[in-house]
């Protein structure tokens, strides 16, 4: 009993390496349960188990800002206690679901208070150009706040059995479940506030308007927008100042060859990308994984420069958030511009960030919607629809239809966007297009938050004005004014708190889970 309880510890600290190496499907019920059944010595029930939860948990990914029930748990204890019971298989979902919804109360926990003590030692070691001090905190982070407790956790739970665990659900108020789920929605407001915060000013802010009034009333997705955006971006850079980017130019500004950033620095930050995820934490997001990853590149530029060190390596630790698997996308062309800074004295470092707000929002809608909307979905159909039979090559096809396309398209990210960022960020400082260009990037950044914060942000008000027969719900009367208008004032309020009271983002975090579980408890906020 104890060994397979150890050995179930071990396979729920295996799937949280899912963050380690890529983002990768690790966590998916269907390798975790096929794993759960080898420990259990039952491996063919096992894998049918894992195709029955991986359908059942199919929308369930993160998103932005938003965590799914935790499927580790759910999957391995799920699968571990219905097999050690010999219950059917379709028992697992019933004893999986309650842990998985538990074990998010424990990971939000985490994040919350152990998460942040890392993150926040890596500022200070950023602050005296310790990059090795950076790098421990998001390698030791990640072990300590998640991947650790997860299999003690796992370890303990098996030990304990369902019984305990659903009694300690049950005591658990209703109100404060209701509110973490309402809390939850309303997460993303603070990343979309402290995201604007960085690219936002009195000439562009009314793209952000834009962009949220086109998602709110045309229900345009916001890959939509970004396309949109960048229709409208190439329009006024093209305009201003009747300076034409033609194709022609375009493709001398790729020609230029590298002076210090070799294909190993690139090499090396390709690997260092998979981590991105490692130390994913509600205040700034991946910022510690993209600083990690391009620890070589500031090491190597910035050796003898310990003052330019240390701002290159607070520069990155800024908010940062995007799809994993092609982070490197954005990586390669930071790589390109900080390369520019240290062989141009007068480069402006601020259009390094501009450039990362402007691309991650719609590199994400872009990425998201292939992996997790296509390359996942593919994936999912073909390896359940072998393992609902038992057959092992079903999480097997499963983990590798998507992780072979995921490793190519990230390795081609990486080595493209350096090319395209290394020549084209060469010739345009010459042209007078660096401004121009990073204006275009907040208008694509800002569009992008506009459109997310409509469909992103959740605010519902359930309240209900009765007058006679006639019952109204204020929450429509709202929408009715100006659709998702409700989430617009939140993100507001939160920008607000954010950048003028000064509020720091951990306090505004902890803020979000008040007005959450206040908002249930007298039930004027709704799931």
């Amino acid at each position: 009993m104890i060994l397979k309880a150890i050995l179930l510890g071990l396979v729920a600290m295996l799937g949280h390496t899912n963050f380690l190496f890529g983002t990768n499907l690790l966590d998916r019920p269907l390798i975790m349960c096929t794993l759960t059944g080898l420990v259990m010595g039952d491996l063919k029930s096992g894998i049918i188990i894992g195709a029955m939860m991986e359908l059942a948990f199919i929308g369930a990914f993160s998103v932005g800002a938003s965590l799914p029930p935790d499927m580790i748990s759910g999957g391995v204890l799920g699968a571990a206690l219905t097999l050690a019971a010999g219950n059917d298989p379709e028992v697992a979902l019933t004893i999986g679901v309650p842990i998985a919804s538990l074990a998010l109360l424990m990971k939000n926990a985490c994040k919350i208070f152990i998460l942040p003590i890392f993150v926040h030692k890596a500022d200070d070691y950023a602050v005296k150009g310790n990059s090795k001090g950076v790098a421990r905190m998001h390698m030791l982070g990640g072990f300590l706040y998640l991947n650790l407790p997860y299999g003690i956790f796992v370890f303990l739970a098996f030990l304990l059995g369902n019984t305990v665990i659903q009694s300690v659900l049950d005591a658990i108020p209703q109100f404060v479940k209701s509110g973490l789920t309402i809390a939850t929605g309303l997460m993303p407001a603070l990343g979309f506030a402290v995201l604007a915060s960085m690219i936002i000013n009195k000439k562009n802010w009314y793209f952000l308007l834009l962009g949220f009034l086109i998602s709110a009333y045309m229900g345009m997705s916001v890959t939509g927008v970004a396309l949109f955006a960048t229709v409208i971006a190439l329009i006024i850079v093209n305009m201003q100042n009747n300076q034409v980017i033609t194709a022609k130019k375009w493709e001398v500004m790729k020609m230029t060859t590298s002076k210090l950033i070799t294909k190993r620095d690139l090499r090396k930050v390709f690997f260092r990308s998979f981590p991105m995820e490692w130390t994913w934490n509600y205040e700034k997001q991946q910022n510690l994984g993209y600083t990690y990853a391009l620890i070589p590149i500031i090491e190597k530029l910035y050796k003898d420069k310990p003052e330019e060190k240390a701002a290159a390596l607070q520069r990155h630790l800024e908010f940062f958030n995007t799809t994993p698997h092609m982070v490197t996308l954005i990586l390669g062309i930071s790589t390109a511009m900080e390369e520019e800074n240290a062989l141009d004295e007068n480069f402006d470092t601020s259009s390094i960030n501009s450039v990362k707000a402007g691309l991650m929002g719609p590199l994400a809608g872009i990425g998201d919607s292939f992996m997790w909307g296509t390359l996942r979905i593919i994936a999912t159909g073909i390896g359940t629809s072998l393992a609902m039979n038992g057959n092992i090559l079903g999480p097997i096809l499963f983990f590798l239809l998507f992780n072979i396309p995921h490793v190519i398209l990230r390795y081609i990210c990486m080595m493209g966007g350096y090319k395209f960022g290394a020549g084209f960020l060469s010739k345009i400082a010459a042209g007078g297009l660096m401004e121009k260009l990073t204006y275009a990037a907040s208008i694509l950044g800002l569009m992008s938050i506009g459109s997310m914060i409509a469909t992103m942000v959740t605010v519902n008000i359930p309240l209900k004005y009765t007058n006679g027969d006639t019952s109204v719900v204020i929450a429509d009367v709202i929408n009715g004014i100006v659709p998702c208008l409700l989430p617009l004032l939140f993100t507001g309020f939160i920008y607000w708190l954010v950048t003028k009271k000064k509020m720091k983002t951990t306090w505004a975090l902890i803020l979000i889970f008040i007005i959450g579980i206040l908002g249930s408890l007298t039930g004027i906020l709704g799931v």
